[in-house]
């Protein structure tokens, strides 16, 4: 009897590792799922931010090395007082388009201002790891270009 609870105890022992090397696998494909879910759910809530006006969402998911950027960003527009604010008043963002490539993201905006005039912004951003969580890491913002289908033809005026 003594010999079949000591096989038992192995087979229990064998048991939790397989169990535990199996767990292992799933947490490992489930965290790539996540990553992949979070930098997408992470871009939506960057886009929405500057709809919105508000760069606390933004700066609350940034790197270390990316809040520096963003803070000297914000002197620059307003001074040591500086604020989480962003963007202006005009031109407001209306629609926005994301990609996602690995750990990194490009977002297209579509803006309009009241005269009307339509514009397009690209933002990009890249993503690392930090502490175990996703954070954006850096950011570009690409020139603004102005959709030239809203300005009258000044060929034929007179």
């Amino acid at each position: 009897m003594a010999l079949f609870k000591n096989n038992s105890k192995k087979w229990s022992i064998l048991g939790v590792a397989v169990i535990l090397l199996i767990s292992g696998t799933i947490v490992e494909k489930d965290e790539t799922i996540k990553s992949e879910v979070n930098i997408e759910d992470l871009t939506t809530v960057w886009a929405n931010a500057l709809k919105s006006r508000d760069g606390t969402p933004r700066y609350e998911m940034m790197s270390k090395k990316a809040k520096e950027k963003f803070k000297q960003e914000q002197i620059i527009r307003s001074g040591e007082n500086w604020n989480y604010n962003i963007g202006d008043s005009s031109p407001w963002v209306v629609d926005f388009e994301i990609k996602i490539d690995g750990m990194n993201a490009m977002i297209d905006y579509v803006t309009e201002t009241s005269e009307p005039s339509s514009y397009k912004m690209q933002e990009s951003l890249s993503f690392a790891k930090e502490n175990g969580n996703i954070v954006v890491d850096d950011y570009q913002t690409s020139l603004v270009f102005f959709d030239k289908s809203a300005l009258p033809d000044i060929s034929t005026a007179q």
